[in-house]
């Protein structure tokens, strides 16, 4: 798979982005091992060169182009955004968590009742 980024305006060009990888896959060990050489003296991390890694894994989410309040991401802040948040009030972040502080709460509430209606 090949990640284009290129017409990512905050990417393409930007000396400042960066991925950082963590951890790597031994498939001797069939485990997770440290990529950075100082905690994994069998890593082949060096500042000096390129490395190669395989089968990496980008978890992330898709953002929003949306109105903010859009939690089912339609294009539309109406009853359905608000019954998500509903469903899922006091549950530790997840769907319902518009502002992404890890909990579904009022404050999620508000946002999607300020913006009912926008978008649609």
């Amino acid at each position: 798979m090949e990640l284009d980024l290129s017409a990512d305006s905050a990417v393409n060009n930007n000396a400042q982005f960066a991925f950082r990888v963590v951890t790597i896959f031994d498939p001797n060990t069939g485990q997770y091992t440290a990529a950075n050489f100082p905690n994994n003296p069998n890593a082949t991390y060096s500042p000096n060169g390129t490395l190669r890694y395989d089968l990496i894994e980008i978890l992330g989410e898709e953002a929003s182009s949306g109105p903010e309040g859009d939690v089912n991401g339609d294009g539309c802040v109406d009853d359905a955004d608000l019954l998500i948040v509903l469903f899922n009030f006091g549950n530790a972040g997840g769907q319902g968590d518009v502002n992404n502080d890890n909990i579904v709460d009022d404050a999620d509430l508000l946002v999607v009742l300020f913006n009912f209606g926008a978008g649609c």
